[in-house]
């Protein structure tokens, strides 16, 4: 129905050919395929904003702030803080060695127990336990791709 009056809609504003029905079918299927190209380009988009080392990766340490629960962090940026940390602040809160710097073992530990917490978080999903089978006899047997693929197929049908 609806298609029919996009069609007719196509052809009366001479877009195509009027003894052409196929044209209009895949001008819709082209139409909605770069729809879906653009949606999932934003995305991508929106991830490389997030993950952008662009004001030290400022825009991926506000999202990860805001988050709780099940997260997968960016190690990279941890371990640089935990570098960063390391050789900026002294070891030593007085030159005759006699104090700790508490501000320091302080922010190392902040990070460090961040990342402890976050490996200590399980996921909020259940495991698929016929996939986690299939991919454990796979792997001791070292089938490859296909005959994975086939016997996924053969175990659903």
């Amino acid at each position: 129905m609806i298609l029919t009056s996009l069609n007719k809609s196509l052809l009366r504003h001479s877009l195509f050919p009027a003894h052409s029905h196929l044209i209009p079918v895949q001008f819709i299927h082209h139409f909605l395929l770069i729809l879906l190209l653009s949606f999932n380009l934003q995305i991508f988009n929106n991830l490389i904003e997030l993950v952008t080392s662009c004001g030290n990766y400022s825009q991926y340490r506000k999202r990860f702030s805001e988050c709780s629960g099940f997260r997968f962090p960016i190690l990279g940026v941890h371990l640089k803080d935990l570098i960063a940390v390391h050789v900026a602040l002294p070891d030593w809160a007085d030159k005759e060695k006699t104090r700790v710097n508490l501000t320091k073992t302080q922010q190392l530990y902040a990070i460090l127990q961040e990342l402890a917490l976050i490996q200590n978080t399980p996921p909020n999903i259940d495991a698929n336990t016929d996939l986690l089978n299939l991919l454990t006899v796979s792997a001791k047997a070292g089938q490859n791709v296909c005959a994975v693929s086939k016997m996924n197929i053969w175990l659903e049908s």
